[in-house]
């Protein structure tokens, strides 16, 4: 089995370049624990950092399409329960208006959320 050899350019790894290490593969001592973090430590933070704001970024959208989902859900009920109490309520139109009207302003509240 070969050791893959690294090398930093910049902020990147690449594989196959010559890192100048001539040790067989095998358990690391604490000394080279510590160069390996003192060398790669910024590069693994950064990389970590990118994905977790990633991961945030995918669940707030994911958060958002579930927010239009709901408040057109609750729109729709509204409409359906103002549909209700309009045919219970023929016989007193102003009283129609009135739930009309309250339902608009509820449906603006609730949509605007």
């Amino acid at each position: 089995m070969t050791k893959q050899q690294t090398a930093v350019e910049g902020d990147t790894l690449v594989a196959d370049a010559p890192h100048g290490s001539n040790a067989a593969a095998g358990p690391a001592s604490r000394a080279e624990l510590y160069r390996f973090v003192d060398r790669y430590g910024d590069l693994i933070d950064d990389r970590i950092a990118e994905i977790v704001d990633e991961t945030v970024d995918e669940a707030i959208a994911t958060r958002a399409a579930r927010r239009r989902r709901l408040s057109w859900l609750r729109l729709c009920m509204v409409v359906a329960a103002l549909c209700g109490v309009s045919v219970l309520l023929r016989e007193a139109p102003y009283a129609v208006a009135a739930t009309w009207l309250a339902g608009a302003v509820i449906c603006g509240r609730g949509c605007g959320s």
